[in-house]
């Protein structure tokens, strides 16, 4: 469940807080406030050496390092901060509201404007009382006939009429009677620069530099543990972060003979990593729609994930019932790997030719296409000149 806060910037230009007081290191939300501003920060900001460094910045305190960029830089420098978070900024002197989320958009953002003034909260259901609640029937409609409906829509609407989002990648001004303002908008995906004069092993080395460096600065935050799966996105973390801290691997694993079983994958890693604290959960009770007969939860939206939120609950419960403070997974990978299908290049490139040939009659078959039209797409093409 999210952590609560809200802030509301009333008629009269002040402010009212809504949640804990707290900067403490581990904390989810953390509040700091001034004579001018108020920084309520949800999630963590990484990479503040490089931030301070070229910004020339001199406060250590995260939350004063964000006050201190956006008084010298202005509202459109919060763009430079980098991590999993939701940042909120009240300003007194220009009575004014400046929302934030990172591009990936990992916490959740509202806000509402009435007649008590501007509300902005992590939770949805805080902005509304129960009485006052009207579905927006347009919104669910567009969710229910979304291909991917996993996470939020690409659209500031929310299940409630009068109530918004703020969008991932977005930095976003509000003052009273004033129409709201988009100062930034971080099309992650869009923003990408394909990188063309470098040889695959050149982009292995540096994806696992960036991989590190991303996971070093994840290590600094209480207690870490990890999800391990058997597949290859978290056991890649998993032996990176183990090389940075002492780790608590979390892994559920199957003894029924009808599921697939990624134990043998699981125990490969934990054979390789003999000082990992290893925590294995008894999956077989925690099946897609098993739940279905328990209470449901309380959550602001629809989610399309309901069904699997067995698991979920089970590694969350588990993480907290040891202490763990972050929890690396490999989730999101996908996001960075998947799209790009160069793994028959790169046998290719190193020789592997009947390999290549046979890997690229499966894809073939598995997406109802021609041999060649893969070997052209996925092999040929990604070795040749960009400039043919």
């Amino acid at each position: 469940m999210t952590p609560l806060f809200s802030l509301n910037l009333n008629p009269d230009g002040a402010f009212y807080y809504q949640g804990k007081k707290t900067q403490a290191k581990t904390a989810i939300v953390r509040y700091w406030e001034s004579d001018r501003l108020i920084v309520i920060l949800q999630g963590r900001i990484y990479y503040l050496a490089d931030l301070k460094k070229s910004f020339h910045l001199s406060e250590d305190n995260p939350l004063s390092l964000i006050a201190e960029l956006y008084q010298k830089q202005g509202d459109q420098a919060l763009a430079q901060l980098e991590g999993e978070f939701a940042l909120v900024i009240g300003d007194r002197r220009e009575k004014r509201l400046i929302l934030c989320r990172d591009p990936m958009g990992n916490y959740p953002l509202y806000w509402r404007e009435n007649a008590n003034g501007i509300t902005v909260s992590s939770r949805l259901k805080q902005l509304v009382p129960p009485g006052e609640r009207t579905l927006n029937k347009a919104y669910l409609a567009q969710y229910l006939s979304y291909s991917f409906a996993f996470t939020e829509l690409p659209k500031p609407e929310t299940i409630y009429d009068h109530c918004y989002r703020l969008l991932p990648g977005q930095i976003l001004a509000l003052s009273i009677g004033k129409p709201h303002q988009i100062l930034f908008h971080n099309h992650l995906l869009a923003n990408l620069t394909p990188i063309t004069d470098i040889t695959p092993q050149e982009a292995g080395k540096q994806f696992r530099q960036l991989l590190s460096q991303a996971i070093t600065e994840r290590c600094q935050f209480g207690k870490i543990g990890a999800h391990l799966s058997g597949g290859m996105d978290s056991s890649a973390v998993v032996c990176l972060a183990n090389q940075q801290t002492n780790l608590t691997t979390l892994s559920l694993v199957y003894q029924l003979k009808t599921l697939v079983k990624e134990t043998d994958y699981i125990q490969l890693i934990l054979d390789q990593q003999p000082d990992l604290n290893s925590v294995l959960i008894n999956g077989d009770r925690l099946l897609d729609f098993q739940w279905f007969d328990q209470p449901m939860p309380d959550h602001d939206e629809p989610y399309a994930g309901l069904f699997h939120l067995a698991i979920e609950t089970a590694l969350a419960q588990k993480a907290a019932a040891l202490g763990l403070n972050t929890v690396l997974t490999g989730s999101g990978a996908e996001i960075v790997a998947e799209a790009n299908h160069y793994g028959l290049a790169d046998q290719l490139h190193q020789g592997h030719w009947q390999a290549v040939w046979q890997k690229s009659q499966q894809w073939a078959i598995a997406s109802n296409q021609n041999r060649w039209t893969i070997l052209t797409e996925f092999a040929l093409k990604p070795l040749l000149p960009s400039g043919l």
